[in-house]
């Protein structure tokens, strides 16, 4: 895998009850993370958001100025998150996961951090992974999200591109409202 410091990973156990919702911004995951945990599912929240959120109002300064630092932080913050949820032995849905910063790093054009192909090796997830498409009539740029439409297309295609050679498989969330989604999800990880 041209531009990551680790070869694919050994086939290790998968944790089946980590899920991961990936793909390009703006697509209506957080949204749909939400709506999960109000149906009473166990949540991890996107390690960007909280990371940029807290960067800004602790020093006026957007973490995102230094990419390389970014990504090492949320290395540090998903491992965590992973951890955290392995201790409460139930389904947790997760706002994206660890290969999300492969490819953020590839987008990037920088170096992953060090560490980072260990952790996708040793923190798994179920191996179906949700993603949800570039979706124009949704987006919406924020104080976070400050990606264009032809940023987030090549986000979800980049996740297309690094899910798969990690070791997952790719399942495409339906353009649909809230509900049609979170039931989508909830059929396919219930059962």
């Amino acid at each position: 895998m041209a531009g990551w410091a680790g070869s694919r990973p050994e086939p290790l156990p998968l944790s089946a009850h980590f899920h991961v919702l990936t793909g390009a911004p703006g697509a209506g995951k957080t949204s749909l993370v939400d709506a999960l945990a109000e149906a009473g599912l166990a949540t991890a929240a996107e390690g960007a958001r909280q990371l940029i959120r807290q960067g800004i109002a602790a020093s006026g300064v957007d973490p995102r100025k230094d990419r390389h630092a970014f990504a090492a932080a949320m290395l540090a913050h998903d491992v965590l998150l992973w951890e955290a949820a392995a201790s409460l032995g139930r389904p947790v849905i997760f706002d994206r996961g660890l290969p999300d910063i492969l490819g953020f790093c590839r987008i990037e054009g920088i170096a992953p951090p060090a560490g980072l192909a260990d952790a996708i090796a040793r923190c798994r997830y179920n191996v179906q992974v949700f993603l949800a498409p570039c979706w124009p009539e949704i987006y919406a740029a924020d104080e976070e999200r400050t990606q264009t439409i032809e940023e987030a297309r090549a986000s979800e295609q980049m996740m297309r591109r690094v899910y798969p050679e990690c070791g997952y498989s790719l399942v495409d969330l339906p353009l649909a409202d809230i509900a049609a989604r979170v039931a989508f999800v909830r059929t396919r990880i219930e059962g």
